[in-house]
């Protein structure tokens, strides 16, 4: 599998675990009535879906990248790299990892990087 892209940064190493990667969700909703429901629905859509990446254990450097487009607050393209051919519009919402510092060096263990798909860019 070739290394994901985000924005113009590509992964040092992909992701350990994805969340049901890049699987549209439908969106609908339900409303009780008197006697009955309502049942609306819009479709199977990728966009909204929030999508969580996850690594063991990652390089401080590729840390510091993923925190770089967290912090500058806009959407970037992502590319999952899943076989499909398809790019995503997304914002990174949230990374968390511990620091951790071993005798070979410094990195990063337990992180997630949150994602939130705005549209399909191809």
């Amino acid at each position: 599998m070739a290394r994901m892209v985000l924005g113009s940064y590509t992964f040092e190493d992909n992701p350990t675990s994805v969340s049901d990667l890049m699987t549209p969700e439908r969106k609908s909703a339900f409303v009780e009535t008197y006697s009955s429901g309502a049942f609306f629905s819009w479709g199977a859509s990728i966009g909204g879906k929030p999508v969580e990446l996850t690594w063991t254990q990652t390089s401080v450097d590729q840390y510091g990248e993923l925190q770089t487009l967290l912090v500058a607050a806009a959407a970037v393209v992502f590319s999952p790299q899943d076989g499909e051919g398809k790019t995503y519009n997304v914002e990174v919402t949230a990374l968390h990892g511990e620091y951790w510092l071993y005798l070979s060096g410094s990195y990063r263990q337990n992180v997630t990087l949150s994602l939130l798909v705005l549209s399909e860019v191809a």
